[in-house]
């Protein structure tokens, strides 16, 4: 099976079945919630507004209740791919006896090439690597896991090889 590697497509499989793990932070759980709960507020008035456009007259010619229908399959569509992700969380908890190892849920200091960069390994979900946020299956963050500070890793991206050294674990 070939790995998803947008967003989109990640969430589009989340509705086809694809009902692997879905690896998260406790904070990511918590905004996942958040969102679901918004999503139903905003479905709601959009079911409203689609029940009062719909008043107006005749559909194929209603662009106002054409709007508000297609808003309403949106917000369904999205709530129904949280509620999927839902049901096959994974809090992502690192275990306390072996802190040294990096891990899911690590944070990392690494030194590549004098400069110094800082990464929490997350699910594919909460990558954002702009943000300092990796996920565990990215080439760097799976070869990360398993090691230990002061240990040197290379890592081959696009043909070319980086080096870093693994200063702290967090």
């Amino acid at each position: 099976m070939r790995l998803p590697t947008r967003k989109k497509e990640l969430d589009n499989n989340q509705l086809k079945g694809d009902d692997g793990p879905v690896y998260l932070t406790k904070s990511g759980l918590e905004k996942l919630e958040r969102q679901l709960v918004d999503l139903e507020v905003q479905h709601k008035q959009a079911v409203k507004d689609t029940q009062t456009t719909g008043e107006l007259g005749d559909f194929s010619e209603n662009a106002e209740y054409q709007e508000a229908k297609h808003r309403m399959r949106n917000l369904a569509s999205r709530m129904t791919i949280i509620k999927e992700k839902l049901k096959n969380i994974i809090v992502i908890e690192k275990d306390i006896d072996d802190t040294d190892r990096i891990q899911l849920g690590s944070t990392v200091v690494l030194n590549m090439n004098d400069r110094v960069l800082t990464f929490e390994i997350v699910g594919p979900h909460e990558a954002n690597p702009v943000r300092g946020r990796i996920s565990h299956l990215s080439p760097l963050g799976s070869h990360l896991i398993g090691h230990t500070a002061g240990e040197t890793i290379s890592v081959v991206t696009h043909g070319d090889e980086l080096v870093y050294t693994i200063l702290e674990v967090k």
